[in-house]
C-alpha cells in the first residue's frame, strides 16, 4: 500500500474519531439532563413526555436546541446502520469464502472478443469485486492470443489512458510475459488442467476466493483466482472508483458508463502473468 494512501487512512481514521467524540460528548449531557428531568417526574407516559419537554426547555439558546435535534437524527441514523454492523461482522466470521463464477457462456464468446462485447460484459459485474475478478483469463486471453482490441480492453479495465506512458510500458512488459502462451489465461478455467492441454470443454467457469477482510479495505479488495497449471490460487488486486472518479476518468469507454455507485476495477494482477505448466505430451 502506498504512503499516500496509508496518510489517507489515518487522516480518515481521526476524522472519524472526532466525529464519534462529537457525539458521544453532547449526547451525554443531554441524558443527564433527561434523566435529572425524567427524576423530577412520576415513571408514566405523561412523565416522560414532560421530561422531554422539559429537558427542550432546559437547553438554553438556539445551537443547542438545532444540536439537540441534530442528536436524534444521529441515533436515529446509527440505529438504522445496526443491519449493516451485524452483516460486517458475519462476514469476518465466515473465513474463506469460494464461489465459482462464469464470466462467459461458452469459449468461443471469449475468442476475439470486441472491445464492445468486453464493456457489455463488464457492465453486468461492476459492482461486485468478484465477478469482476472472474473477467481475469477473459483479458489474458485477449493479449495472449494477439486480440487487436487487446491494448484497449487492458486500459479499460484498469482505468488507464490510451496514450498514457506507464500504460504502454506495462503493456509492453505484459505482452512480453504472455505472447504465444494462451495456456496460462486458460489455465484458470476450472475445467482445464496441464493434462488436457488446457483445453476448454463445457462452460468456462472461474473459481475465486475471498479470505476474510483482513488487508482490505472498503475501495480495496484481494482476491485469489485458481489455477490448475500451477496448483493454487494466485492473487489479483482490485480497486473500486467513485462516481465522480468515473466521471473525470482519462480513459474515454470509462467515463461514459453512467453510474451512481462505485464500480470495480484491475488495480494489480502481475502473479496472473506467472507461467504454469506446460502441455503433458
Amino acid at each position: 500500500m502506498s504512503k499516500k494512501r496509508t496518510v489517507k487512512q489515518i487522516i480518515r481514521r481521526v476524522l472519524n474519531a472526532v466525529l464519534i467524540i462529537g457525539m458521544i460528548v453532547p449526547m451525554a449531557y443531554y441524558l443527564y439532563i433527561f434523566t435529572v428531568k425524567y427524576i423530577e417526574r412520576s415513571e408514566t407516559a405523561s412523565g416522560f413526555v414532560s421530561a422531554v419537554f422539559s429537558t427542550w426547555t432546559a437547553l438554553s439558546g438556539m445551537f443547542l436546541k438545532l444540536a439537540f435535534i441534530s442528536a436524534i437524527f444521529i441515533v436515529i441514523k446509527l440505529l438504522s446502520l445496526l443491519p449493516l454492523l451485524f452483516s460486517r461482522i458475519k462476514v469476518y466470521h465466515r473465513g474463506t469464502d469460494v464461489q465459482e463464477i462464469v464470466p462467459a457462456e461458452s469459449f468461443d464468446e471469449i475468442k476475439n472478443i470486441k472491445l464492445d462485447d468486453f464493456i457489455r460484459k463488464y457492465k453486468e459485474v461492476m459492482y461486485d469485486a468478484e465477478r469482476t475478478a472472474a473477467l481475469l483469463p477473459v483479458v489474458l486471453y485477449a493479449i495472449s492470443s494477439g486480440n487487436p482490441d487487446s491494448d484497449d480492453i487492458v486500459n479499460f479495465i484498469t482505468n488507464r489512458a490510451s496514450d498514457n506512458e506507464m500504460s504502454l510500458s506495462e503493456l509492453k512488459n505484459i505482452k512480453k510475459q504472455l505472447e504465444g502462451k494462451e495456456y496460462i489465461a486458460l489455465s484458470y478455467f476450472t475445467c482445464t488442467t496441464p493434462e488436457n492441454g488446457y483445453e476448454v470443454s463445457g462452460v468456462p467457469t472461474t473459481r475465486i476466493k475471498f479470505s476474510g477482510t483482513s488487508g482490505n479495505d472498503k475501495d480495496e479488495k484481494t482476491l485469489y483466482i485458481a489455477c490448475s497449471g500451477s496448483g493454487s490460487y494466485r492473487p489479483i488486486k482490485l480497486k473500486a472508483i467513485s462516481p465522480k472518479t468515473v466521471k473525470k476518468s482519462k480513459n474515454t469507454y470509462i467515463a461514459e458508463i453512467k453510474t451512481d455507485d462505485m464500480i470495480w476495477i484491475f488495480d494489480e494482477f502481475s502473479a496472473s502473468l506467472v507461467n504454469v505448466k506446460t502441455y503433458k505430451q
